[in-house]
Order: structure tokens, then sequence, then C-alpha cells
């Protein structure tokens, strides 16, 4: 098993600049594991990053030559593959970025001589419709994606844990249900609707939403950041472990939670026949990762909202004193 060692083991860190990536360096640190030992590898060094090693490396070019090279003068690894590409993108963008871009990487590791303990960031999306009588979802659900985000990510699963069984690389794959939590995207329900009651000018604000009784199994970036460094420690080889919280909410709860933390007068609107985008609901069965590793959620739904409107309104405060934005109505 392996445990946090920077003398022994190089931690290397993809997708540092994601939402979800950029939650692991810090989840390492919170490990024990020194900055010297955590390498991200990408396009581009991310600014949050300015302590670690930067490895630049393009997975979706398909090189796992040329990174195999990149990699050999690392001891054993310990790689945390958060890197990859979420809706909207056209299907080819989607396979080349999340199934060749896991490809490359695990081909390479494939090559490396040292060995290597492997987590892959799946989706809840690999699983597709669920239904009702079939959740919580559990690993053993069949996966049934409907869509190139998760046929993409169900590939990429696929890959790695077929990986498992031959050589040194042990893979192991956190398939990530809604994170939500500071940093998240305006183009998720909850950062776009942070955003706009924190920036919309006016006494009243009007928001259009889409399904409000869309129910997801939330829970914080944070917690998925430390599943994944967990997992690494860990989890069980070839296995698929849920990270979730364990319970659904809907989006009209999160969004009405918003609405009383930014003390702002709201009109909703939602669209008479609202477009569905995923399954009507989606919440996991998390016992697998309860009873075979240390992981537990540390925040509640609650408590990641309250950190969404506290980051959001903060910046526009600060926007607002540098002299740009909407002015602020509290």
């Amino acid at each position: 098993m392996l445990r946090p060692s920077p003398e022994k083991w190089t931690w290397i860190v993809t997708g540092a600049s994601g939402f979800v990536g950029a939650t692991v360096p810090r989840a390492l640190r919170m490990a024990g594991v020194l900055s010297g030992s955590i390498v991200t590898l990408g396009r581009k060094r991310p600014a949050s990053c300015a302590l670690e090693q930067f490895l630049e490396f393009d997975l979706r070019l398909g090189d796992p030559d040329r990174l195999t090279q990149a990699l050999a003068h690392f001891g054993p690894l310990a790689v945390i593959h958060a890197a990859g590409l979420t809706p909207p993108a056209d299907p080819k963008t989607m396979y080349s970025t999340n199934t060749r871009g896991t490809a490359c990487l695990l081909e390479a590791l494939r090559r490396h001589r040292a060995a290597s303990r492997v987590v892959l960031a799946g989706s809840a999306a690999e699983l597709g419709p669920v239904p009702d009588d079939q959740l919580p979802a559990c690993e053993q659900t069949p996966c049934r994606p409907i869509d190139s985000y998760g046929l993409s990510k169900w590939s990429s699963s696929r890959l790695g844990v077929s990986s498992s069984v031959s050589g040194r690389m042990e893979v192991m794959v956190g398939r990530l249900f809604n994170p939500i939590g500071p940093g998240m995207p305006t183009g998720q329900v909850f950062g776009r609707i942070a955003r706009d009651l924190a920036t919309r000018p006016g006494q009243i604000v009007e928001l259009t939403v889409g399904n409000l009784g869309a129910s997801r199994d939330f829970f914080d970036v944070r917690d998925a950041g430390g599943a994944l460094v967990t997992l690494v420690q860990e989890g069980k080889p070839g296995q698929v472990y849920h990270v979730a919280s364990g319970r659904p909410h809907t989006v009209a709860e999160g969004l009405g939670h918003l609405i009383r933390l930014s003390g702002r007068h709201v009109t909703v609107r939602s669209p008479a026949d609202p477009p569905r985008l995923g399954p009507a609901s989606s919440w996991a069965s998390i016992n697998r990762i309860l009873e075979e590793t240390s992981w537990r959620p540390r925040f509640s739904f609650e408590q990641s909202l309250q950190d969404i409107w506290a980051e959001v309104s903060e910046r526009h405060v600060v926007d607002n004193h540098n002299g740009g934005g909407p002015r602020r109505v509290a």
C-alpha cells in the first residue's frame, strides 16, 4: 500500500489548472507530500501550482514515446489523471482529449520501468440514465452512456481498469459525481447563478434557470481532490470507486440557498419545457470507498454553496474596487 513518501515517490498530477485538478496539489500537501515531490503535467503551468515542478506535455498529441522519455528520470510514480474536457465540445475533440489523452498517458506509464499507481478521474456521465429503482447507483450498475462526453469517459475508465492486469501499473478509477464548490466554472449551474446574483444590477434580479427539479449528487470539489489522493494510497487496483456525497439535492434547493446568501430580491423564470441535460435523478452509493479506504466527505452541500458565494461575491467587490464590473447591490 502506497503511503506519501516524497523521498521515494514522485506524484504526477494532470489537469491541475482545471476545477477538480486544482484541488489535488492542495490535498497532497495536506497529506504530507512536499511540493518538490509533485509534478504537474500539462500544456501550460497553472498559476496555482507555482511551487510544484512542471512537465510540459500535451496528452492530446498521443505521443507516448516522448512522454516515456520525459518520465525516465523519475522513480516510482503516483499518478492522478484529472485532465479532461467537459461539455460543450464536438465529439471528435471530446474523444481526442479524454480517450486518446488517457490512452497516451497509460501507454507511457506502461513503458515506464518503475512501478506506478494511477487514479483516473471518471464521471457519473459514464452511467447514463439510471432507472429510479436502481438508485443509488453502485459500481456494479451497468454503464449506458448516451453522449460523447459519457462515452469518452467510460472508454477512458475501461482502458484504465484493463491496464491494471499487466505489468507493474496499478490503476483505479474515482468516478466523480457532481463536484461543486469554490472555483466552480460559470458554465455550471451554481457557478452561473452565483455570478448573476453578484453582478446583475437593479433592485430585482431576474434569473432564468432550466430544470429546477433535476436531482444530482452534488459534493464538494475539495472532497473530490482528497478522494483521488486517498485512492492512490489505499485503493485496490482494477476497481472503480464512486466518489460523491451519497445523497441527492435538487437544483431548486441550491438556487434557494444561494438567493438567501445573496440577500437579493429575485424573480426566477424557468422555461415551460426546459431541455433535459442528463437524467432526471442521479445519485451514488459510496459504500465501497467508505469500506475500503479512510476517505470521508468533509463538506456539506450548504457549506459548498456558501463558499461558492463567498468567493464570487468577494471577487466582484475587488473588481468594482478596481473600476471594473457593474455596481453591486447587496
